[in-house]
């Protein structure tokens, strides 16, 4: 005896319609975002400091320098903010900013 089983596929507008609201959301998203980026370096010296962290205080932003001294911290909603850069043996950097 065979059983005759059919696999049933979602329904394919259901799914692409689910696809295009998700993808729509994220452009929107990022069209209601800033960045932030810069070069942490040492102020007597000018020796780039790698693997400096670079953070948004109270929020899950930041980064770390990288091999250049470069950080780049993405997707930030707009609004006021305090940027804090920190750095073994180096004294806490703390600026306000505003990403609009």
């Amino acid at each position: 005896m065979m059983l005759n089983h059919r696999y049933k596929f979602p329904n394919s507008f259901a799914l692409l319609f689910l696809i295009f609201f998700i993808t729509s959301l994220l452009t929107i998203q990022a069209q209601n975002s800033g960045s932030i980026q810069g070069v942490i370096a040492d102020k007597t010296t000018g020796e780039v400091l790698i693997g400096t962290n670079v953070y948004l205080e109270g929020t899950g932003f930041g980064a770390a320098s990288n091999v250049d001294g470069r950080y780049i911290i993405n997707n930030i909603p707009p609004g006021k903010y305090i940027l804090k850069a920190s750095y073994l043996g180096y004294q806490e950097r703390i600026i306000d900013i505003e990403i609009v």
